[in-house]
């Protein structure tokens, strides 16, 4: 009779102890689903200022349209942004005064393969580019003639 409560004993603390283990065991951190809004300026944050100033400011996560949609959207997605002031859909443009970055630099087109495997892993794109086409930099170019610039390439054959 002692045998069998002891060895009921110790199947009890070999239980509670394997118990205890799996609660207290990290679980596996849950992947968020990610997407990325790739744009121009209103995703990078423009906020207008006095252009005697010639500055760049940008309004806070939680003010721009990527932090509103990350806040109502909850903590199992997440928002990575690749925005740059003055982005095009598919055209080079004419370097700015004093910029650091060449006018291809600017051309949606082929930045986004790169932006892609810089946030991999994605779920879903968000692609806010086009308006910046229709202004006269070496040439303005029609509302077809962006939808075409945006529609031709890899970017509707890219998946990441």
């Amino acid at each position: 009779m002692n045998r069998l409560l002891n060895v009921s004993r110790r199947k009890s603390m070999i239980l509670l102890g394997a118990a205890l283990t799996s609660t207290t065991a990290r679980a596996a951190p849950v992947r968020r689903f990610r997407i990325l809004a790739f744009g121009a300026s209103n995703t990078w944050g423009f906020q207008p200022v006095d252009p005697k100033e010639r500055i760049l400011r940008r309004l806070p996560f939680s003010r721009r349209w990527t932090g509103v949609a990350q806040s109502a959207l909850g903590p199992g997605y997440e928002i990575v942004e690749d925005a740059l002031s003055g982005r095009t859909a598919g055209i080079d443009r004419p370097s700015a005064v004093g910029s650091q970055l060449s006018g291809s630099a600017y051309n949606g087109l082929t930045e986004l393969p790169e932006a892609l495997a810089r946030n991999v892993p994605l779920d879903l794109v968000v692609l806010q580019l086009g308006t910046n086409d229709l202004m006269s930099y070496r040439h303005a170019l029609s509302v077809t003639q962006v939808g075409d610039s945006q529609s031709r390439g890899s970017v509707n054959q890219w998946r990441p």
